[in-house]
């Protein structure tokens, strides 16, 4: 019972103990709460003060700043007034040289299309000529071959004139019978028949052989004349083309000349914006510097007052973990005291009674002796704690009034500020009007400059685009003169050949026929040969030439065929004339490759300046062993699609979808083999 009532009073001054502990750290806690407010309401006055000042401050250099923009500005705009003169300076310059440049360019091109009329006129006097000496040349040689034919003709007539009469001449001194002078006349009847067919085909011939002489001549005429024509206008465009270069040299010329003002002036207007880029950088670097001075400042005072306010937190704190120590130190010293109570008692049962009183006695006065201690300690913290708070309250009236005299001051000067700025400001914004002022002005009238300059521009450029019309449509209608006066002497040129032809041909045709009436007339009386010559046939050849080609021309029709080989009745009959069409083409279009890969034909196509060539070149020959397994159906080896692409002369192009993976071929037939080979024949050849 005693030890329970010395553990339930250690329990009750431990509990009073807390208690009292609780009561002082909350009475300490409300007097730090109300030392922290004070301290922020000072902390707000302070800022308070200095966001005062540091508006004044910004007030004051925004105004220095406003002064300094608007000097630079003023600059900026001498110096873009003076780069704008300058630059106008270098266009007129510039503008001065592009026209004379021009009248030079312009001088030169008149002289040279001189001297292109010039050589124009002749050629065409050395065409003329040239033409000329031809026809006389024509005329010459178709002279002597009238000479020669005539001499032929005549050579012939007299030959067989000679004939009878040398028969017929006193060596034979027999007088033949009546049956025999029948049979002479009747053979010199059949003789002059005979001679005069022989006459007329040998008239025919040389009449045809003179036409196709005369034919020659006129194509050669005609050829020499079209290649004088082809180089005369080949001539004509090279000209033409020599011109529009120099043209286009000038165009481009003013259009470099325009560039290259146009990136003077850009380049200037870079170098003025810059300076006034580089003065603002300046500007706005003197404004950071001053704005990280005055930051520099208002951080240098919050650190200031920071460490303060450390430095009492710290001590407050320092103090309050001091007791708090104490206060576990005693408690602890409770506790180990009252185990070692225990234990004793414990261990000591016969003089328990005795020395339980002697140690709750010991141990009453130990705690009395603690509590007093406790308290003791606890005054001394509290008086030096309201000796600190007194000394801090004596600093922050101090602090106040300091802040006070420099709001008060602050107060000042910001009026002193503010009316100075009301007075500058007023200033300024004459400064300002005026300025604008003069700088609407200047813009008006460099507007208007501009303007003017700009229309100058669009007129010149106008000017040069109708003069350039102009000289386009002067040289069409130079070129369609000069076609219209080549076309008019070619057909001039043709007509006075045929009609010269013509009239040659007629008088030729009356000479052989009066030579004929004389060669008649003057053999009228003579005797025939008794024998006949057989015609001259004409050559097989030319006979056989006509059903040739009309039996080459059914031979191409019957190889070209219909298209529709191969395909069966059943098809065709379910088929529409749209899928007949598109069958015969893909299957004209694949007529040409060759059966079972062993020979293709490849026909490429190609064009030059309108020409169209068409080559056909033989593939080698497939290997044996890969024709000897495709001839059994089955194909060795898959190849991708690129390279069946390029029709490998080794496959046989007829099958080539065969080589394909099973993947390729589903991608680009869009369907499987099965598929495929359900489908008729032309669709395959179509897909393919």
């Amino acid at each position: 019972a005693e030890k329970q009532r010395q553990e339930e009073e250690r329990k009750k001054a431990a509990e009073e103990a807390e208690r009292k502990r609780q009561e002082q750290e909350e009475e300490n806690r409300k007097r730090e709460e109300a030392a922290a407010a004070e301290r922020k309401k000072d902390e707000e006055a302070k800022q308070k003060a200095a966001e005062e000042a540091q508006r004044i401050q910004k007030e004051q250099e925004a105004a220095e700043n406003k002064r300094r923009e608007e000097e630079a500005k003023k600059q900026e705009e001498e110096t873009r007034k003076k780069a704008a003169e300058e630059a106008e300076r270098k266009r007129v310059e510039e503008e001065a040289r592009v026209a004379e440049e021009n009248k030079r360019r312009e001088e030169a091109a008149a002289a040279e299309r001189q001297k292109q009329e010039e050589s124009r006129a002749a050629a065409a006097e050395e065409a003329e000529r040239k033409r000329k000496e031809e026809e006389a040349r024509i005329a010459e040689e178709n002279k002597s071959r009238e000479e020669a034919a005539k001499a032929q003709v005549q050579v012939e007539v007299s030959k067989n004139v000679e004939q009878p009469r040398a028969e017929s001449q006193p060596g034979n001194n027999s007088k033949p019978s009546g049956e025999a002078a029948g049979q002479i006349e009747g053979s010199e009847g059949e003789s002059k028949e005979e001679m005069d067919r022989r006459r007329e085909e040998a008239a025919a011939l040389e009449l045809k052989r003179q036409e196709e002489s005369r034919k020659r001549a006129l194509e050669e005429a005609e050829r020499r004349q079209k290649q004088q024509d082809e180089q005369t206008a080949e001539e004509n465009r090279r000209r033409e083309e020599a011109a529009n270069q120099v043209l286009r040299n000038q165009d481009g010329e003013k259009d470099r000349a325009a560039e290259e003002l146009q990136r003077k002036t850009q380049q200037e207007q870079a170098l003025v914006a810059e300076e006034a880029r580089r003065r603002q950088e300046a500007a706005a670097e003197v404004l950071k510097r001053q704005e990280q001075e005055k930051d520099q400042a208002a951080g240098e005072l919050e650190r200031k007052t920071r460490q303060e306010q450390a430095l009492i937190e710290e001590e407050n704190q320092r103090r309050r973990i001091a007791a708090e120590e104490a206060l576990k130190r005693q408690e602890q010293e409770k506790d180990q005291a009252a185990v070692e109570l225990e234990q004793k008692t414990r261990t000591e049962q016969q003089s328990i009674e005795a020395e339980n009183k002697r140690r709750a006695e010991a141990a009453e006065a130990e705690r009395r002796r603690i509590e007093e201690e406790s308290d003791r300690r606890i005054q001394a913290l509290e008086a030096e704690r309201k000796k600190q708070e007194a000394e801090a309250l004596e600093r922050r009236r101090i602090e106040n009034e300091n802040i006070k005299k420099a709001e008060a001051e602050a107060a000042r000067r910001l009026k002193e500020a503010e009316d100075q700025a009301k007075n500058h400001e007023a200033i300024l914004a004459a400064e300002n009007k005026q300025r604008e002022e003069r700088a609407a002005a200047e813009r008006l009238r460099i507007e208007q400059e501009a303007e003017e300059k700009r229309r100058k521009l669009r007129e010149e450029e106008a000017k040069v685009l109708e003069e350039n019309k102009r000289r386009e449509a002067a040289a069409e209608e130079f070129r369609r003169k000069k076609e219209e006066e080549a076309e008019k002497i070619r057909r001039d040129r043709l007509a006075d050949e045929q009609r010269r032809t013509a009239e040659e041909e007629r008088r030729r045709q009356e000479a052989v026929a009066a030579e004929l009436r004389r060669q008649e007339a003057s053999r009228s009386g003579a005797p025939e040969p008794k024998t006949s010559e057989r015609p001259a046939e004409k050559p097989a050849a030319v006979t056989a030439a006509a059903p040739a080609k009309k039996e080459e021309a059914s031979a191409s029709v019957l190889e070209q065929g219909t298209g529709l080989e191969g395909v069966d009745a059943e098809e065709l009959s379910g088929m529409t004339e749209a899928e007949k069409k598109e069958m015969i083409r893909v299957n004209r279009l694949s007529a040409r490759v060759g059966a079972g890969g062993v020979e293709v034909k490849r026909r490429n196509t190609i064009q030059y300046g309108g020409k169209v060539e068409k080559k056909e070149e033989a593939a080698a020959p497939a290997p044996v062993a890969e024709v000897a397994s495709e001839k059994e159906g089955k194909v060795e080896g898959k190849y991708s699609l690129e390279y069946l692409q390029t029709k490998p002369v080794e496959l046989d192009a007829s099958r080539l979808e065969e080589y394909l993976e099973d993947e390729e071929f589903k991608r680009v037939f869009k369907m499987t083999r099965a598929e495929f080979e359900k489908i008729p024949a032309w669709k395959k050849r179509q897909s393919k």
